[in-house]
C-alpha cells in the first residue's frame, strides 16, 4: 500500500538542542533534495515540530523554532536550493490531504 515519509523536527538545530536530530536547516535542505531525487516527492511530509515554549509561552530562547519557522525560513532555503513551488505544494498541501483526508 506504500509509505510516507514524516520529515519532522526541522528547525531543530545543534546551537539550542542537544537532540540527537538536531542539525542545521542547510543539512535538511540536502536530505529532502535527495528524497526528491529518489522519487519519492509524493510520500513526502514535512513537519515543524514545535510546542509550548518554542511559541513564546514560556521564554527559553528558541524563538526562531516557532510555528511560522517551517514556512517563514525553511521554505526559502528550499526554492534557493532548486525546489520548485510544484514540489513544495506537493509536500505541504498535496500529500497531507491525501494522507489525512478528514
Amino acid at each position: 500500500k506504500g509509505f510516507y515519509i514524516g520529515y519532522d523536527h526541522i528547525g531543530t538545530e545543534e546551537t539550542w538542542s542537544k537532540a540527537a536530530y538536531a542539525m542545521p536547516d542547510m543539512k535538511r535542505v540536502e536530505m529532502v533534495l535527495e528524497i526528491i531525487r529518489s522519487g519519492f516527492l509524493k510520500q513526502l511530509v514535512l513537519a515543524n515540530d514545535t510546542n509550548g515554549w518554542s511559541a513564546g509561552i514560556v521564554s527559553r530562547g528558541t524563538q526562531e523554532h516557532t510555528y511560522a519557522h517551517l514556512l517563514k525560513n525553511f521554505v526559502p532555503l528550499l526554492l534557493k536550493a532548486g525546489v520548485t513551488e510544484e514540489q513544495i505544494n506537493t509536500m505541504l498541501v498535496e500529500t497531507p490531504q491525501r494522507l489525512l483526508p478528514f
